[in-house]
C-alpha cells in the first residue's frame, strides 16, 4: 500500500470484529476437530486440502496459522472469493474450509456444510451449536478480522475525539448493535489508542505467518 500504517494514519476507534471459522464438507471423513486431528494422525503421508477466499486473504493466513500451530498436513486451495470456495466445499470437492463467519454461517445453519470451530473466545450468537476453537481443542487460535476507523495523521485531536465519541455512541445503540450481530459482526468501540494497539499486534502476528509460510503477495 502507498502509505505507512504507523506514520500516516491516526486510529480513531475499533468498529467491529468479524470472526473466522473452520468448516467441513458434509461428506468429509471427519465431523469435528477431534476427528480431524485423528484423521491426520492416522496417516502422516496424507494431505488435507482446505479452501479459502484466495492467496493472501486473512482466511488463508488463518488456515496457515492453524496448520503450523497444530502441525496438520493441510494444503491450501485458493479461490477467487468466498462464494466460489463455499460452492466447492458444499459440493464435496474440498473437505475443509477456512472462511469468515458470514456467509458460511448461513450454509452451516442450512445443513449444507458442517461447522467445526469458530475462532472466538465465546460462541457466536449466529452459531450457538458450533464450539469455539478453545472448546474444540484449538486453544490459542482465536482470530478475527478487525474493522476500524482511522484518519490522516495530523488530524486535530479535537476532531479525532469527536469522531470517537460519535462512533461509540452509535455502537451503544441497541438497534445498531443488534443489526451488526445479525450480520455476523461483534461490536467493539473503545478508545483510539486501543485500536492502534490492535493494528500493531495484527500486523506483527500476520507478518510472521506470511514469512513462516512463504506466502507471496496477492496478484
Amino acid at each position: 500500500v502507498p502509505y505507512d500504517i504507523d506514520k500516516d494514519l491516526a486510529p480513531v476507534v475499533g468498529f467491529v470484529d468479524l470472526a473466522v471459522l473452520l468448516a467441513a464438507a458434509n461428506d468429509a471423513p471427519f465431523k469435528s476437530v477431534a476427528e480431524l486431528l485423528a484423521y491426520a494422525k492416522a496417516d502422516p503421508k496424507r494431505t488435507i486440502p482446505y479452501a479459502s477466499a484466495g492467496v493472501g486473504s486473512l482466511t488463508h493466513l488463518w488456515g496457515e496459522f492453524v496448520k503450523a500451530k497444530m502441525q496438520l498436513p493441510m494444503e491450501h486451495v485458493g479461490y477467487k472469493g468466498s462464494a466460489e470456495a463455499l460452492r466447492d466445499v458444499m459440493a464435496g470437492h474440498v473437505p475443509l474450509f477456512s472462511d469468515v463467519l458470514v456467509p458460511t454461517a448461513t450454509a452451516i445453519r442450512a445443513g449444507k456444510v458442517r461447522g467445526l470451530a469458530v475462532a472466538m473466545k465465546q460462541r457466536s450468537e449466529l452459531l450457538p451449536d458450533v464450539p469455539t476453537v478453545g472448546e474444540a481443542g484449538l486453544a490459542g487460535l482465536e482470530s478475527t478480522i478487525p474493522f476500524g476507523i482511522s484518519v490522516p495523521a495530523g488530524t486535530p485531536d479535537a476532531v479525532v475525539a469527536k469522531l470517537n465519541a460519535a462512533f461509540n455512541e452509535a455502537l451503544a445503540d441497541p438497534a445498531t448493535r443488534a443489526k451488526l450481530v445479525e450480520l455476523g459482526f461483534v461490536p467493539v468501540g473503545g478508545k483510539g489508542p486501543d485500536y492502534g494497539e490492535v493494528i500493531r499486534s495484527e500486523v506483527a502476528k500476520w507478518r510472521k505467518v506470511i514469512k513462516d509460510s512463504n506466502i507471496p503477495p496477492p496478484g
